[in-house]
């Protein structure tokens, strides 16, 4: 244990089992981000100064991931000294996981909406790209790095340009260390 947080992260004692829903610790996720808020800085300059990604201290203020490592944990402490000791225990413990269904009544902000459905319709289309560009593998969800800029486009419109830069994982051949004859 340093500095109060414990080595490893405890699961959610709220649930058997803690990836079956979102998170509901909605308290927790107020004061996380009252916390970023009052320190004045954005994801990517806390990021940096706790040498993490934008993609992965957003995960952490939004309790969709929990926070691994003691020294992040100092570190994201001194980038954002709002944060008490609670709250980063809390970001430690494993957190609910689950997408939201409008269906079920949760309601997605405009922009998180816009962003499930453009995935939703160019999946396909992006597997198919990187498959042709990489071979076959996938974009690793871990270690994710995220940036966005505005540009103009063809009849002068302001665009949003979006880019996820994952670890391409091959698919590999998988051989047995035993050769049987």
């Amino acid at each position: 244990m340093a500095d109060g947080v414990p080595a490893t992260p405890p699961r959610n004692p709220q649930r058997s089992c803690a990836f079956s829903s979102p998170s509901g610790d909605a308290q927790t996720i107020d004061r996380l981000l009252a916390a970023k808020a009052q320190s004045g800085k954005t994801l990517h300059q806390i990021g940096i100064e706790a040498h993490i990604t934008n993609s992965y201290c957003g995960q952490l203020f939004l309790r969709q991931t929990p926070l691994l490592s003691a020294a992040v944990a100092k570190r994201l402490r001194a980038a954002v000294p709002a944060l008490t000791a609670e709250d980063v225990a809390r970001m430690r413990v494993i957190p609910e996981r689950g997408v939201a269904d409008a269906a079920a009544g949760v309601k997605l902000e405009p922009v998180e909406r816009r962003l499930r459905e453009i995935v939703g319709q160019y999946a396909e289309t992006v597997k198919m790209y990187v498959h042709e560009e990489l071979g076959d593998g996938v974009m690793s969800a871990e270690d994710v790095w995220m940036s966005f800029e505005k540009a103009e486009g063809l009849s002068g419109e302001d665009r949003v340009v979006i880019t996820f830069d994952g670890c391409f994982v091959p698919v590999i051949e998988q051989h047995s260390r035993r050769t049987r004859m």
